[in-house]
């Protein structure tokens, strides 16, 4: 494995591994999500982890687009 492709596996396993921390911890929000009243265009409970992941994703793309950027 090349030392770009291990910069770009670690790039986008920080913000992962950090959401899947945050998603520990918050473990019991989406049970309050679920209870209380919403507005009918409110979105489903199902998309919100599936949002996040290539959310963090794509912020570890990003990361990784700044490393390798060339400095001036």
């Amino acid at each position: 494995m090349t030392k770009k492709t291990k910069q770009f596996l670690i790039c986008i396993a920080v913000p992962l591994l950090v959401g899947g921390l945050s998603a520990l911890i918050t473990r019991t929000g989406m049970d309050i999500f679920e209870t209380i009243n919403k507005p009918s265009l409110s979105p489903p409970g199902w998309l919100f982890p599936v949002v996040w992941t290539i959310l963090f994703i794509l912020m570890g793309i990003a990361s990784y687009l700044v490393l390798v950027s060339e400095k001036p």
